[in-house]
């Protein structure tokens, strides 16, 4: 419910990449690629390598289960018409075949926090360049580290970030909501 609320706090829709750190099992990722938000891509970023290999694996059921992926399994004739019984039905046929959703769907194990010099090499490892939509769920002291991280790297793309329970010091949420008695934060990097 609450990560739910997160990506509809962000407007997450088909155009947006979204990037969740500390993804865990990657659930608000699979959140991120179904209905009504199914964004275009969803990267889970992990410190723990088992949770990334579990997250991978699930990735790769769920996907297979809901068929995303996969082309189109509407009937044509020689000519490439969609045929069925009846008008309506090579409408809809058509209409699914043309909007079928590919998700990109990856989980990556860095530290953005690494403590050790090789370990902060790895946050410009990781390329959040592209990300529209950036979810965590941190304390505040962890926040405070990523901060200058996430400005450095998304500052003044409008990538939007949303926070669950903790702010992020020093920045202005858009908005906030409650949401199962937890406080979730929406920013926006101008």
């Amino acid at each position: 419910m609450v990560g739910r609320s997160m990506l509809e706090l962000a407007g997450a829709n088909r155009d947006d990449i979204h990037y969740d750190l500390g993804s865990g099992d990657g659930r608000l990722n699979f959140l991120a690629i179904d209905e009504p938000f199914c964004v275009k891509k969803t990267v889970g970023i992990d410190v723990d390598p088992k949770l990334v290999h579990f997250a991978q694996e699930r990735s790769k059921v769920i996907l297979k289960d809901r068929g995303l992926g996969t082309p189109s399994t509407a009937a044509s004739d020689a000519n490439g018409d969609v045929v069925g019984d009846d008008e309506e039905t090579d409408t809809q046929a058509l209409a699914e075949s043309i909007v079928r959703y590919k998700p990109e769907l990856c989980f990556i194990c860095a530290d953005l926090l690494g403590k050790e010099k090789k370990d902060k090499d790895q946050s410009s490892a990781v390329d959040l360049s592209e990300c529209t939509i950036l979810t965590m769920y941190f304390v505040e002291s962890a926040l405070t580290k990523l901060k200058p991280i996430l400005e450095e790297h998304l500052g003044g793309t409008g990538c939007r970030i949303v926070t669950n329970q903790y702010e992020v010091p020093g920045w202005e949420a858009r908005k906030v909501e409650i949401v199962s008695g937890l406080k979730i934060h929406l920013y926006v990097l101008d």
